[in-house]
Order: structure tokens, then sequence, then C-alpha cells
């Protein structure tokens, strides 16, 4: 399987080129949020859009300072056109929203116990390219959990 990590650095212009390629090549597109939130267009062409909270709540104009709000905001941002979404949570761990698990609320995948931090500066992006390194090898959507 091939990946495509797509950070918002590119131009607006490059994105949907790149986008795009998915149905001539099969790519998975990873549609990593950072810095900024993309035009709604962008939605459509991701397999799994991962925004962090802020992001989330940006995106949807929706509150996201509960799980049961983060929920609500996976589903409406599914609504708009993503069909996948990976909600980074922090210490709180991730949620996990797919066609087969958004009536249930998504499949929350807690997060690993850490004794210190010192900073959490590139910790959503260390997470998604594990994420996408974990898939590249066969690794399934349920059993990444256990490694992430």
């Amino acid at each position: 399987m091939t990946f495509l990590f797509l950070p918002l650095h590119l131009t607006t212009d490059q994105k949907p080129v790149l986008l795009a390629a998915d149905h001539i090549y099969h790519i998975l597109h990873i549609l990593h949020l950072s810095p900024l939130p993309p035009r709604q267009e962008f939605l459509a062409f991701a397999s799994l859009v991962c925004p962090n909270e802020t992001e989330l709540a940006i995106l949807t104009q929706l509150p996201v300072g509960t799980i049961p709000e983060v929920q609500a905001a996976a589903h409406r941002l599914r609504e708009m056109g993503a069909a996948s979404v990976l909600v980074t949570l922090g210490a709180q761990g991730a949620l996990l929203m797919t066609a087969e698990n958004a009536a249930q609320g998504g499949q929350l995948i807690p997060s690993k116990r850490v004794e210190r931090v010192v900073d959490t500066s590139g910790a959503g992006d260390c997470y998604i390219g594990s994420l996408a390194a974990f898939l590249s090898r066969g690794v399934r959507q349920r059993e990444e959990r256990a490694f992430l």
C-alpha cells in the first residue's frame, strides 16, 4: 500500500492534484490538519483526516471540551466529507471514527502512560507518522493501537 502524508504546508494549488492521484495509484491519503484546517473540499479526497482538538473545533465550529463533544464534532467532520477521522486528544489518547464505528461514537484509543513529559511539540506529527508506518507494514487499524 502506498501512503501520501499530506501536511498543509503545500500551496492550495498543489493539494488537489496530489489528492486526486489516489484514483490512479490507489494511494491512502492521510490529511494532517496542522498548521491550519483545509478548505472543506479537501476532506472528500482524504482517506483519513487527522485533526487535533483545536483544529477539529475550528473546522466544524463545534465545541470539543468533552469526549461526547469530540465525538459529535468528528461525526460532523465525516458529514463534511471525511471518510475516516482520527482526532488526537493529547493525554486522553485519540478517537478513531470510521463508517463502521460512527454509530457507536467511534473508538477511543487510550494513550500510553508517560512518567515525565518534557515537550509535546511534534507529538501529533509523530503519532500520525507512526500510524502510517504501521499501516504500511500491513498492520490493521485495530492492531495498530497496541503499538501507539
